[in-house]
Parts: structure tokens; sequence; C-alpha cells
């Protein structure tokens, strides 16, 4: 695998991870 394709890789997890953490924060009584 070449580094352009782990650091896009990770930058996915990140987009994805901060999604999740969005999409957790919408939920009612989260906070």
């Amino acid at each position: 695998m070449a580094p352009g394709d782990t650091l896009k890789s990770l930058k996915m997890q990140d987009l994805a991870g901060s999604a999740i953490m969005a999409g957790f924060n919408q939920l009612p009584g989260s906070s």
C-alpha cells in the first residue's frame, strides 16, 4: 500500500468517526 493510500484511509476513518460522533450528538438525551 502506498503512503498516500494510508493517509487517505486515515482521513476517511477520521471523517467517518466525526460523522458518527455528530450523529450521536444529535440523539435526544445524549447531552
